[in-house]
């Protein structure tokens, strides 16, 4: 049983941060979603904590495990990937201040599906084949602009697999 114990004890490297109003902000904006560290930061930034105060707070919830930048752009590249391709998930989490190292890690599955989704994308909007090439070229446009690549959007526009 002592084995046991000493399994669940989690060595933190990071010391709590004293400012009470600081932590408590902290958690609670984790505790409602996850967040990039960058974002993290930012929002914390901007309701008037010191800097070195925010970076040892960030610090010490990435050891806690309640900032997960991993867990967040897994999260999020699921929950746009419903409505946009590879390319547009990933311009997104950029966006968010998410690490390169996280958004490669996802990428390869994202692109795994891509036709897929795009498919489904295209029956929600359109539900029919494009019947002349205005509509076509609206067709076009529409999956272009959710970060699908071209080679999908053709594949789509003709019924074709990959």
């Amino acid at each position: 049983m002592a084995a046991f114990a000493q399994a669940l004890v989690i060595e933190v490297q990071s010391p709590k941060p004293e400012n009470k109003e600081l932590l408590a902000r902290a958690l609670a904006l984790l505790s409602r979603r996850d967040a990039s560290r960058a974002e993290f930061t930012t929002k914390m930034l901007s309701g008037g904590f010191d800097k070195a105060e925010v970076s040892a707070a960030a610090d010490w919830c990435v050891e806690m495990g309640f900032l997960n930048e991993a867990r967040y752009v897994a999260g999020a590249a699921r929950r746009l990937s419903a409505k946009f391709g590879a390319s547009r998930v990933a311009h997104t989490l950029r966006s968010k201040g998410a690490t390169e190292e996280s958004i490669a890690v996802v990428t390869p599955e994202l692109k795994e599906s891509e036709l897929e989704r795009a498919r489904a994308v295209w029956v929600r909007k359109f539900r029919e084949p494009p019947v002349d090439a205005a509509a076509k070229s609206k067709h076009i446009r529409h999956r272009q602009t959710r970060g699908f690549s071209f080679d999908v959007i053709k594949l789509v526009i003709r019924g074709g697999e990959a």
